[in-house]
């Protein structure tokens, strides 16, 4: 499971995506508006390893994560726009980023400076078909020159559905999604939280919840499984959380979601 998910995997290749049903078969009361905010995620509910994350919002922008014990991540705004995402561990800030806009208010770049180590800068090409153009840059604080990768991001709707390598096939990263209302449904630029946490395990998911994510590099495969429990109004309570390492499953957990 995931504990500070603002680094976790930063140094790895791994790649955030996702894929949905069709807005057709989506309950008639998840179009609706409301302001239902996801307060907490407890993970190993009930067990001696148990941990939670608490959110806490302005309106509907996240302002923070809490994750216990001195981590957290702090979402800073300017303008109504997300700019900076600050990470603290045990205190201390041990990464941050910066978010640039283009034109269109859509998010053009963001710059990962991990302290004591790299710095990574992200591009995005906006097209017209639905798809995002990723390319990776790492170099220092100074200047970031070499590309690490180009990644193609499909979406279908507001939620991610794929990222694969744009220049080879040696790997993919596809979600399968519920369709229900998602827990983070509500937050405000969630589309660009969802962005700027590519690399390191962030907050994933918008208007549905994730059911199924598979990162394959065509030598392992890793699959994370959630079978949720939904309230009245269609929102998870509880999910069954499983892993699997090229099809042996690793660990089975339960996670409960706690509103406000």
């Amino acid at each position: 499971m995931k504990f500070n998910k603002f680094l976790l995997f930063i140094l790895c290749a791994t790649f955030f995506a996702c894929s949905t049903e069709s807005s057709n078969d989506k309950d008639d009361d998840e179009e609706t508006t409301d302001n239902t905010l996801l307060k907490k995620i407890v993970y190993n509910k009930g067990t001696i390893d148990e941990y939670s994350e608490t959110f806490s919002y302005d309106g509907n922008k996240l302002v923070s994560v809490d994750y216990g014990g001195g981590s957290f991540t702090d979402y800073l705004y300017e303008n109504g726009n997300l700019v900076r995402v600050n990470s603290t561990i045990d205190g201390v800030v041990d990464a941050y980023t910066i978010i640039t806009y283009n034109e269109d208010d859509k998010i053009g770049s963001y710059i990962l400076h991990i302290i004591d180590n790299n710095t990574f800068r992200y591009e995005f090409t906006h097209n017209s078909n639905n798809t995002i153009k990723l390319d990776a840059y790492i170099g220092d604080l100074n200047s970031q020159t070499t590309l690490s990768r180009t990644n193609l991001i499909s979406y279908d709707g507001k939620n991610i559905i794929s990222q694969v390598n744009d220049d080879d096939d040696d790997y993919e990263l596809i979600f399968e999604y519920d369709n229900k209302n998602g827990v983070f449904k509500n937050v405000e630029q969630m589309e660009v939280i969802n962005l700027v946490s590519i690399d390191f395990g962030g907050l994933e998911g918008f208007t549905e919840n994730i059911k199924e994510r598979t990162d394959n590099d065509f030598v392992d495969i890793y699959k994370e499984t959630y079978d949720y429990t939904y309230n009245e109004n269609g929102y998870p309570i509880t999910a069954i959380y499983k892993d699997f390492y090229d099809g042996e499953l690793e660990e089975e957990t339960l996670i409960e979601y706690i509103y406000e």
